[in-house]
């Protein structure tokens, strides 16, 4: 098992180094079959004595004043989209760190 981004893993599909791999695309990837997996869901990862620890449920919007470290845009362009969509959609902009 390795970590590839999309392009990497396309071409180490189409030189036949890799048997399956698994990423997120915009529009269906018509070169091979594919199948939809489960939706994931995100995950926040916090400290165990972060004031949310306790908490059954976090939304985005409790998000709205902290920092974010997320996927760089350049390795994962997707994620970061979506993660930055999520915000938007609930009324903010992201205080993503380096």
């Amino acid at each position: 098992m390795s970590e590839l981004n999309v392009e990497e893993q396309l071409h180490a599909l189409r030189t036949s180094k890799l048997d399956v791999g698994v990423f997120r695309i915009h529009q269906p990837c018509e070169e091979w079959p594919s199948f939809d997996l489960i939706p994931d869901e995100y995950c926040l990862a916090i400290p165990t004595e972060h004031e949310f620890a306790l908490r059954a449920e976090i939304r985005w919007s409790d998000l709205a004043t902290r920092r974010f470290v997320i996927s760089d845009r350049s390795e994962a362009p997707l994620e970061f989209g979506l993660v930055v969509a999520n915000c938007v959609a609930n009324g903010f902009s992201p205080n993503v760190i380096a």
